[in-house]
């Protein structure tokens, strides 16, 4: 079951939420690593974003119990965002984080990070760090007030790969679906996935694949990236699986549910995720 939004997802739900750009930022709340950014629009009536650190973005048309009481954080946000208007969104370089600038009485850049625990980084127009919701320092970057705002890490990028470039970012890999995910950071569903529409065997080796079955992962990662979205949530006897920004090989012959955008498919997916984990937690209590 998908428990976060992968690099894919996020560059689908980035496409979708332009057409939010002009919206104006109402009001923002936090509960617990949940921020929902209410907006309204001229044309769309209210729009609210809802950003899980770590997990996902997209728009909801749920309503949450948000405490009356705001958060410091959430303090921080209205003080910098109420009455600015959403003017971009971007997705940079295929990572796991989405970037919302704003325009008020300055500029200014939310930066929500889906990857490991997450984070929520609030930065000038400069990308010069107002205040992160939890600092962080690693070798290679540092996440704190008054810090530029750098990016993880960059890996090789398969959209910019050949088949040269493409064994040697995953040489080193004991199988290539594990490459794929790994070296080029594309997650294990997304590596497989491209595996299948290539027909090439997840667990071989890059040393076993020729040349053209090298284009052929190149050429479904193409395929990939540019298909048209057909957004569905996928089910087994178990309930919700996956929700996916169009039909995926690796699902053929499953139960799905069509929707009209890929954030109301998030909205509903991660919904029952939520609910389920909940039942699941309970369950654990009554068996301790």
């Amino acid at each position: 079951m998908k428990l976060s939004m992968s690099s894919l997802d996020i560059m689908i739900c980035a496409r979708e939420l332009k057409n939010a750009i002009g919206a104006r930022v109402d009001k923002v709340y936090e509960l617990g690593g949940v921020f929902v950014i209410c907006m309204r629009t001229s044309g769309k009536g209210r729009l609210d974003l809802l950003i899980e650190l770590g997990r996902r973005v997209h728009l909801t048309g749920m309503q949450y119990n948000f405490p009356k009481q705001p958060t410091m954080y959430a303090m921080l946000l209205r003080k910098h965002l109420e009455g600015a208007q959403l003017v971009g969104v971007e997705q940079p370089d295929f990572e796991r984080i989405l970037e919302l600038r704003f325009r008020g009485r300055g500029e200014r850049v939310l930066i929500a990070e889906l990857f490991g625990t997450g984070n929520l980084v609030l930065c000038d127009e400069g990308k010069k760090i107002i205040q992160p919701y939890r600092s962080e320092e690693w070798r290679h970057r540092i996440v704190k007030a008054g810090e530029k705002y750098k990016y993880p890490p960059s890996r090789a990028d398969i959209e910019k790969l050949d088949t040269t470039t493409l064994r040697e970012a995953v040489a080193d890999a004991p199988d290539i679906v594990r490459g794929l995910a790994t070296n080029l950071n594309i997650g294990g569903q997304l590596a497989e996935e491209i595996c299948a529409r290539a027909e090439i065997t997840k667990s071989s080796t890059v040393a076993d694949l020729s040349e053209p079955q090298l284009k052929g992962l190149l050429d479904a990662a193409a395929g990939l990236f540019s298909q048209e979205p057909a957004p569905n949530i996928v089910y087994d006897d178990g309930g919700v699986i996956d929700v996916l920004p169009f039909d995926f090989a690796i699902y053929r012959g499953m139960r799905t549910k069509r929707f009209s955008s890929f954030n109301e498919a998030l909205d509903e997916y991660f919904g029952a995720v939520t609910i389920k984990k909940g039942i699941a937690k309970q369950k654990k209590k009554l068996e301790d």
